[in-house]
């Protein structure tokens, strides 16, 4: 969690125009914190629908994932390993993209190694 939390994690994707961005609600605040994004989601209990909503994206299956995602408007999905698990079903989209294997709707922007995997939502 501490490399996840640690202010160099978020350059590359504070370098990129600024978007929205879908992540875990662990990482919201270190986004809005270090970068110019908006998030939709932060552990806050008064956000419960909003991360309602992302885990309903994070647990759907990738091809469904990708319509929610789209339809939430994100620009950008960003994951770090280091996070605790994500609470997603096996072969949902949340737990695949935490094992590397991000869906062809999605393309990687961070380099290989990095402590943040970020990714631009390609268009439907």
């Amino acid at each position: 969690m501490r490399r996840c939390s640690a202010p160099s994690a978020f350059r590359q994707l504070g370098a990129l125009p600024a978007g929205r961005v879908l992540s875990e609600p662990d990482l919201g605040p270190f986004i809005l914190a270090f970068t110019r994004d908006a998030v939709f989601v932060a552990p806050y209990h008064r956000l419960s629908q909003e991360i309602l909503i992302v885990h309903d994206a994070l647990d759907a299956t990738p091809a469904a994932a990708a319509a929610k995602v789209r339809a939430l408007g994100a620009d950008y999905v960003v994951d770090c390993r280091g996070m605790a698990t994500l609470p997603t079903r096996k072969g949902s989209f949340g737990q695949r993209l935490r094992a590397g294997a991000a869906p062809a709707w999605l393309r990687k922007l961070s380099p290989p190694g990095a402590t943040l995997a970020i990714y631009r939502v390609l268009p439907g």
